[in-house]
Parts: C-alpha cells; sequence; structure tokens
C-alpha cells in the first residue's frame, strides 16, 4: 500500500468537488502496482484532499503522457507537510 502525494496551486475546493486533478508525471508502472491512497496538498502544505485512487478512471492523457488522477470519497485534513525540493510528485 502506498500514497500518491501531490503538491498544487490549483483550487483545492474545485479538486475536491471534481474527484480529479490533472497533468502529473508520474511513475506509471508504480502507479498501476502500488497506489491505493492520493494526497493532494495546498502549495503551503496546510490543507490535504485525501482519497481512495481510483485506477480504473484515472488516465494518462495523449501527447504528453501525464496522469489524469480521480479518486473516490475524499475528505479534508488539515496538514503541515514540506516537500523538500521542487517536485510536487511523492510516494509515501
Amino acid at each position: 500500500m502506498t500514497t500518491l502525494r501531490v503538491r498544487t496551486n490549483d483550487n483545492l475546493n474545485q479538486i475536491f468537488r471534481s474527484c480529479e486533478s490533472h497533468a502529473w508525471r508520474v511513475n506509471i508502472n508504480r502507479v498501476r502496482r502500488d497506489i491505493t491512497t492520493i494526497q493532494i496538498v495546498s502549495w503551503n502544505g496546510t490543507r490535504t484532499i485525501e482519497a481512495e485512487f481510483d485506477r480504473e478512471n484515472s488516465s494518462i492523457r495523449l501527447g504528453d503522457g501525464r496522469l489524469i488522477i480521480r479518486f473516490r470519497n475524499p475528505r479534508w485534513i488539515n496538514t503541515n507537510i514540506t516537500f523538500r525540493n521542487q517536485n510536487p510528485v511523492n510516494y509515501v
């Protein structure tokens, strides 16, 4: 069981309502094999959407190979997450 954690400047309320987040460059083999949970973190790390990864409905965009993350049963959690580098994608 692995969590895919991404950091974004996008509107978390909109992401929460739509149950999807676009255009992530990920290790697709790892996503297909290991990911069960996703966390979408605000840029400053204080608010996070945590949800079940919807593997069946997530998809790779043609052209650039980026993942459209879809998820189920989202919930808000207050966090204090620090990303150590500029890469907005982590596996935890």
